[in-house]
């Protein structure tokens, strides 16, 4: 399909036919991204949400900025759109967010230059802001953050003297590149090839649907169907335990396959690319894809390279694929694969016993906590981060996050 859409297309531009209706008529939708971590600097905690709207796609290319080629994930919207930072939560003490909105104009031979730089557009509250894109063009979005560890006793970043500013951090959240289009920009790029004198290589793809739609769409849980029948027998070794029905969930839903005995090895532990092929297909299904990848060789490289490529692991993150994944590293990747925030909060953790706040993979896990997906490995709640996975636990981690109804409030078994 997507071929013969192409392929009318291409008649309709060597005919000089290109119509504004193609512009005017782009879908566009609203992308969100929680994002959690640690700062380097201070090693504050914080949890965060972006929400782009006017959302066209992700030109994933590389730009010569200032002189330097840089690797560049674009975010490409429709003019009037928006891009909101949010806080969830942070560990230290914040006085202000600033909106920092850099431009970027085109220059033959040496690429695109820094032309202004402002942080004092708009000054919004502690938990962030908007920053709003009415005109054409390539922007930053971002919002800088100033805090301190330590209360030192100020309402706002105005009424710190001079002398207390070098007790002060800060750091920035949002979209880098922000590619800012009209309907006469697209138009004029579908027939021309070039926008402002650049090539933009990769838009023409995104604007007219040959990219791949599917990591840009905006996730939905309802996405999650069951596509397998499961047929009592179906894993022999699973009768009557606990990780029964969650075994079954997993199958039905794609997730896990088991083995080709007939066995679901739910005592075993789960490797790190078993654990990244589950993340893929997870990420794939929840926006919009079908789970579906051609394996090479070896045979994981496709879901490790879908994964990186995605955001739900780095690259360089794991010297072994194939060793047993830890409960934590089990989290975090799978936190990564869908938005927790739509899953909704059912419970009201605040800690737990074994990973503290300071911990990298404290906001996911946490995360995972409230949504009921997790519900701790012991009688207080423990977590157990470093120990091996086993695949009835992830099981039950799947089918929770696919089956709402699966997931467990706090004081429930």
């Amino acid at each position: 399909m997507k071929r013969f859409i192409s392929f009318i297309l291409a008649l309709c531009m060597a005919a000089g036919m290109i119509p504004m209706a193609m512009a005017a008529g782009l879908g566009t939708g609203t992308y969100n991204k929680t994002v959690v971590g640690t700062l380097n600097t201070s090693g504050a905690r914080y949890g965060a949400k972006m929400t782009i709207s006017s959302y066209i796609g992700q030109l994933k290319t590389t730009l010569t900025v200032d002189g330097e080629e840089t690797p560049a994930s674009v975010s490409v919207i429709k003019s009037g759109g928006t891009v909101d930072i949010s806080l969830s939560r942070f560990t230290g003490f914040i006085y202000d967010a600033q909106r920092a909105t850099s431009r970027y104009a085109y220059r033959q031979g040496s690429g695109f230059e820094t032309m202004a730089v402002s942080d004092s557009l708009a000054v919004t509250d502690e938990k962030g802001g908007r920053v709003t894109f009415g005109e054409s063009g390539l922007y930053s979005g971002r919002m800088n953050f100033y805090y301190s560890m330590d209360d030192l006793g100020y309402a706002n970043i105005s009424s710190i003297p001079s002398a207390v500013w070098q007790k002060l951090y800060w750091f920035s959240l949002g979209s880098s590149y922000v590619l800012v289009l009209s309907d006469d920009d697209i138009s004029a790029f579908l027939e021309k090839g070039e926008l402002w004198g650049y090539s933009w290589p990769g838009l023409r793809g995104l604007l007219i649907g040959e990219d791949d739609l599917e990591l840009y769409q905006n996730g939905s849980f309802d996405n999650f169907r069951a596509i397998n029948e499961y047929k009592k027998g179906r894993f022999v070794d699973i009768g009557g335990q606990w990780y029964e029905s969650y075994a079954q969930a997993a199958y039905e839903y794609g997730m896990m396959k088991g083995n080709e005995d007939g066995t679901f090895y739910p005592h075993g532990n789960m490797l790190v690319c078993e654990a990244i092929t589950i993340a893929a297909r997870l990420h794939s299904i929840y926006h919009g894809g079908t789970g579906e990848f051609v394996q090479g060789s070896p045979w994981y490289d496709v879901y490790v390279g879908y994964a990186i490529e995605r955001g739900i692991i780095e690259k360089g993150r794991f010297a072994d694929y194939e060793r047993p994944v830890t409960r934590e590293e089990m989290a975090v990747i799978l936190s990564r694969s869908v938005d927790l925030d739509k899953m909704g909060r059912i419970n009201d953790f605040d800690s737990i016993p074994d990973v503290p706040e300071s911990s990298g993979s404290f906001e996911a896990i946490l995360a995972l906590y409230n949504s009921g997906v997790l519900t701790g490995s012991e009688e207080d709640g423990s977590f157990l981060p470093d120990d091996n996975i086993i695949r009835a636990e992830v099981a039950a981690m799947i089918a929770r996050i696919v089956k709402s109804d699966m997931r467990i409030a706090k004081g429930r078994r």
